[in-house]
């Protein structure tokens, strides 16, 4: 940890503005952790998998976590607009936030799994749908981060990857890395995708309000993403099902809509 502190504070003089922290505790089942007298060649055993040894895992990722937070304060004191992005499996609490920008989606997969871009809709939006509608928890759903929006083909129509991006966008991250195969994609795809980050830059006041609103993504309800600040706002609509449906919202302050006499 100290040979990390070291090298981050020197990146940080240098001018890097960006650190995303990745696997520092090992596997996600396999957690590394120091255990006095390992009787094992790897601290990855599996058999250290033992409930017996859950008290020293403890233990450990709480030093460790106490560690990154020293580290995180001197990356500040370097430089107070430094981004940093912590993707190794932490809970979702605001907590993090003192320190850090964007916390990992920690009960999704790397990819948005489906069939086609519907199915990858659903997938990470049922998700979202869980955590902040059914479990409702307290984290700002603009600081999460998530492997999206893809893009690794041109098989697709140039509405169909329109609909998805934005849909993807209205979600509300702040941080948006792009998963894309730049060989593969089409002058067309290029102008939507740049249209997309565009509106993003536009939008991006209002991120730190965004609400999920509707039905169940899985049970192909209507659904979508609300923000809103004094001067602007949007709201986006996805219907999973492949039949028409009527839908109704209200704006007003549930939906985190300011001043909804003003539209």
């Amino acid at each position: 940890m100290q040979k990390l502190e070291n090298r981050v504070l020197e990146l940080a003089r240098m001018g890097i503005s960006y650190f995303k922290f990745d696997g520092l505790f090992g596997h996600l089942n396999l957690r590394d952790f120091d255990i006095t007298n390992n009787p094992f060649p790897s601290s990855n055993d599996e058999r250290l998998n033992d409930s017996s040894y859950d008290e020293q895992k403890g233990y450990y990722l709480s030093a460790g976590t106490e560690r990154l937070m020293q580290i995180f304060n001197k990356l500040g004191a370097v430089n107070p607009d430094i981004f940093i992005a912590i993707t190794n499996g932490a809970y979702l609490s605001p907590w993090w936030l003192q320190y850090i920008d964007i916390v990992w989606l920690i009960n999704a997969g790397d990819a948005a799994k489906g069939n086609d871009r519907n199915g990858e809709l659903v997938y990470r939006d049922q998700i979202y749908h869980q955590i902040w509608k059914e479990e409702n928890t307290k984290f700002p759903i603009s600081a999460i981060f998530n492997h999206e929006p893809k893009k690794i083909s041109s098989d697709e129509t140039p509405e169909t990857f329109r609909n998805y991006l934005y849909m993807n966008l209205s979600r509300g991250t702040g941080f948006i890395e792009l998963y894309i195969k730049t060989d593969n994609l089409s002058s067309s795809d290029w102008d939507i995708l740049a249209d997309g980050l565009k509106w993003s830059r536009k939008m991006f006041s209002t991120f730190h309000n965004v609400h999920i609103h509707g039905g169940s993504p899985q049970q192909n309800e209507v659904y979508g993403y609300t923000a809103w600040t004094d001067k602007q706002g949007y709201i986006s609509f996805h219907n999973p099902s492949d039949m028409p449906q009527s839908y109704r919202i209200t704006l007003n302050r549930t939906v985190a809509c300011l001043n909804p006499k003003h539209i």
